[in-house]
């Protein structure tokens, strides 16, 4: 583990590519980020991606018909997220 006083942008917390930052005190430390064993999903898991998928393939098909319904104004949202 390894420390910094100051960087170039002032304090660094959070992960960038493989490096972890995190501030203890008044030091700014960074360490290599651990790497992650993938797991296999549980049925939990597997059951809400199956009822996600299943929802995204409904609102595909009447993606045309939610844009003219719930057609907004605000330029920060799609017709879908209404």
């Amino acid at each position: 583990m390894a420390s910094i006083n100051l960087g170039p942008l002032g304090q660094a917390s959070g992960k960038l590519a493989h490096v972890v930052y995190f501030t203890k005190g008044d030091k700014t430390f960074f360490r290599q980020a651990s790497t992650s064993i993938n797991k296999p999903s549980s049925d939990k898991q597997l059951e809400t991606q199956v009822k996600f998928a299943l929802m995204q393939n409904f609102l595909g098909k009447v993606s045309r018909f939610v844009q003219k319904g719930y057609y907004s104004k605000n330029v920060n949202s799609s017709s879908m997220n209404e």
